[in-house]
């Protein structure tokens, strides 16, 4: 059950920071292309990293995520793995984004999920730093939550990720929200990883490498 509601919940905060869009389709060059699986290896060029499902780990396969997705909202349809965004998907990504991978371990207590994003008109210029101050405004958040946007970049893979951290309780347990976010023009790659009762980040992060 824990398991269930941490795919549910991550996925769900993943919604959250693709909240903005625009919906008129247009061409861009260099657009993203989703990741592939080399046998337990998940392997995304755009993402500049590998992320290696550990013993314990499992994925959700795009069907069961398009399913989560169809009980939301009655239409998604996800992009095949190792296919490139083009114009006629740009609604897609604008609304809904696009989950590259998601995963879960520790007995269902951690979740990793990439996502690729597009901003809209009206975010064309804005940095990454930017995106978390105005995602944090504008989420509803318990008064209990703790809540800091990092200045600094991380390192994650061949990238550098701004980040904003969240504690706060659910259900009874002490949940760790971590969003990195990369912006790439009109494109946002963003890494969401969610613990409960678990606030060791480093663990997880070990599960990437560079591409």
């Amino acid at each position: 059950m824990i398991k269930r509601l941490l795919a549910i919940t991550t996925i769900a905060i993943a919604a959250m920071i693709l909240a903005s869009c625009d919906t008129t389709p247009e061409a861009a060059p260099d657009a993203p292309t989703r990741g592939i699986w080399d046998e337990s290896t998940f392997v995304s060029a755009y993402f500049g990293l590998r992320f290696d499902l550990a013993s314990g780990w499992t994925a959700m396969s795009d069907g069961n995520i398009a399913s989560m997705f169809r009980h939301q909202d009655g239409n998604y349809e996800q992009i095949p793995q190792g296919s490139q965004v083009t114009p006629d998907m740009y609604e897609k990504l604008e609304t809904l984004g696009i989950i590259d991978l998601s995963a879960s371990g520790g007995m269902g207590t951690r979740g990793v999920t990439l996502r690729i994003g597009r901003f809209s008109d009206d975010e064309a210029d804005m940095t990454a730093l930017q995106f978390l101050e105005n995602m944090v405004e504008e989420m509803s958040l318990p008064d209990t939550t703790e809540v800091v946007i990092h200045e600094d970049t991380m390192r994650i893979g061949a990238q550098d990720w701004y980040f904003a951290s969240f504690v706060y309780d659910f259900r009874n347990e002490v949940a760790y929200n971590w969003y990195f976010v990369n912006v790439d023009g009109r494109f946002m790659r963003s890494i969401i990883v969610s613990h409960f009762g678990d606030g060791n980040l480093d663990e997880t992060l070990e599960l990437f490498r560079p591409y």
